[in-house]
């Protein structure tokens, strides 16, 4: 039986050298150089500019520093990302392939709608100043004063779904969040639970051919499961 991976290690403070660098992708990856570790030391593992730590099997938290567009009025910002990505939502409710680095766009629980963990004013956004080192160290701070304690709460999906009893979508999932929670039930083993929950988004949304084609996949997916469970 899978027990997810071992206990993680308490946040742990790193310091790093100033840097002076003048190409935005180039202070990402000074950066990304200074969070390694620090994350690293509580569980994630590091591809590309994401971190990813797997909590429960299939049940995935990201942390991502984008770069804003350099068309954009963010240009010559980073963003400090996090998502909740699960086996099932991608499944189900994204229509595309499984990416081989995953992101914060691939996740169901975005920082971008969640309403219980404080972004600031800026919404996370920073200025790439010269000072690199003064801002990982804010980054660190925000991950262990704002963020980690967000995912120390959503660790599993029996967690993720009692949040939501008590905070509704804001915990971070967008409009279809009751659609979301269905597909999580199932995940979570809760059949009954999922198929009632399907059956009331679809009489509330027949005529969207997105639901129709999540609720055909998915209550083919729970039919399959309970005769399997009655073997």
């Amino acid at each position: 039986m899978f027990n997810g991976p071992p206990a993680l290690p308490p946040p742990v403070v790193l310091h790093f050298k100033k840097n002076n660098m003048t190409d935005n992708q180039d202070k990402r990856k000074i950066l990304l150089a200074g969070l390694t570790d620090f994350l690293k030391k509580n569980g994630f593992k590091k591809k590309a500019f994401t971190y990813r730590r797997e909590t429960e099997k299939g049940l995935i938290q990201i942390i991502e520093l984008s770069l804003g567009q350099s068309w954009s009025i963010k240009s010559g910002e980073i963003n400090l990302e996090f998502g909740i990505f699960s086996d099932e939502w991608h499944k189900f409710l994204n229509r595309w392939k499984m990416p081989a680095t995953l992101r914060t766009t691939d996740c169901e629980i975005r920082d971008c709608y969640c309403k219980i963990v404080d972004l600031g004013k800026n919404h996370n956004w920073y200025k790439l100043s010269n000072d690199l080192n003064e801002l990982i160290l804010e980054l660190i701070s925000v991950i262990n004063k704002d963020i980690f304690p967000f995912f120390d709460q959503h660790k599993t999906r029996k967690e993720i779904l009692e949040s939501y009893s008590n905070v509704g979508e804001g915990i971070g999932l967008p409009p279809r969040h009751k659609l979301s929670i269905a597909v999580l039930n199932y995940g979570a083993g809760n059949l009954d639970d999922a198929q009632s929950q399907l059956n009331e988004e679809y009489k509330e949304n027949e005529k969207n051919s997105f639901y129709q084609e999540v609720y055909k996949n998915l209550k083919t997916e729970i039919e399959k499961t309970k005769a399997q469970q009655q073997v």
